[in-house]
């Protein structure tokens, strides 16, 4: 009996040191290719039904913050819902704005100049990130109107230049512009048939011009509107309590974001398990594991399982309190002995 039972536990942690091996490979190969990162901003871009959008959200100063790397070039593998709420609440707010259409706009140039090549590729995305700049400081701009056309001024004259310098580029420019036109003379009909605005308190406001921003996203990302009207459908009109209906905007936002991540994480968790099978196969293969084969080498070999009981013995004896998880230097030295 106590042989077969050192036999029992000789196997289980040839079966954990061959499971880290494959957990250790795993991380490593998704952390390279950036899997969770990678997912998550495509499956944001689903989410708004917008990939231009989807690269306003990671840029917005909430999001921002989560960036990693020397100068915050790798996307974040997580983003807390609280925070991509107020980023997307901020973004629809800012909507009606000249500045925030043209946003629009040089973010979906982005694609075009991913077509150029080498150098050129390089330069045109400096050039667009210095007007992406821009724009940026002119959405949340409140020094006036005089200094929010002069900033508008200059990100118009950086798109000249880009169009100049890279003629290649000049028709797409001119389609995407056109189309900004034709968006902003609707958004400008949809403004002048708005209710007025008379203030209040500053959540009223901030609910205010969400609805406006709201009713702005039927242009510029209908099926977007669509999706949040029937989150918010229920704060339609102001309540007596302005606050509580911002929070429940907020709390819905966070909700639908977060019922979208749980799907998420089942895919990634599909992916993730089909790696790992891969894996295993693969490292099954490589050092020739054979399951019968290490039982009856421990079955055969006394001083074997005597010394890999010993070693489970010293852990135990270490840890009075309960067993931790091992790691890989405890299941190495034990699988060497």
């Amino acid at each position: 009996i106590v042989a077969l039972l050192e036999v029992a536990i000789g196997m289980i942690f040839a079966w954990l040191v061959m499971s880290l091996a494959g957990m250790f490979i795993q991380e490593l190969i998704v952390s390279r290719l950036g899997w969770r990162s990678s997912m998550l901003e495509s499956y944001i871009g689903h989410l708004v039904a917008d990939p231009a959008l989807a690269r306003q959200v990671y840029d917005h100063q909430l999001i921002k913050g989560l960036h990693s790397g020397i100068e915050g070039e790798r996307r974040p593998a997580y983003i807390p819902s609280a925070q991509f709420s107020m980023a997307l609440l901020d973004i629809i707010r800012n909507a009606p704005k000249e500045a925030a259409l043209i946003q629009k706009t040089l973010y979906e140039l982005q694609d075009d100049i991913g077509k150029l090549k080498g150098k050129k590729q390089i330069q045109a995305q400096k050039q667009l990130d210095l007007a992406l700049s821009i724009t940026r400081k002119a959405v949340v701009c409140e020094g006036g109107p005089e200094i929010t056309n002069a900033m508008l001024e200059e990100v118009k004259k950086q798109i000249r230049k880009l169009s100049t310098d890279f003629p290649s580029l000049q028709p797409m420019i001119e389609s995407k512009f056109l189309a900004f036109a034709a968006q902003k003379k609707q958004i400008d009909n949809i403004l002048a048939n708005l209710p007025a605005n008379n203030g209040g308190s500053p959540d009223e406001t901030t609910l205010n011009e969400f609805r406006t921003g709201l009713a702005v996203m039927s242009v510029t990302h209908p099926d977007l509107k669509e999706a949040l009207e029937a989150l918010v459908n229920e704060i339609k009109v102001i309540s007596e309590k302005t606050e509580n209906a911002l929070q429940q905007v907020r709390k819905n936002l966070e909700d639908w974001f977060n019922n979208s991540m749980d799907r998420l994480s089942g895919w990634y968790k599909r992916r993730a398990q089909t790696l790992a099978f891969l894996i295993g196969i693969t490292i099954a293969i490589f050092l020739n594991v054979d399951s019968l084969q290490i039982a009856n080498q421990l079955w055969r070999d006394p001083s074997v399982r005597q010394a890999l009981a010993a070693q489970v013995d010293a852990i135990v004896q270490q840890n009075p309190n309960g067993f931790p998880n091992p790691d890989a230097g405890q299941l190495l030295a034990l699988n060497m002995q």
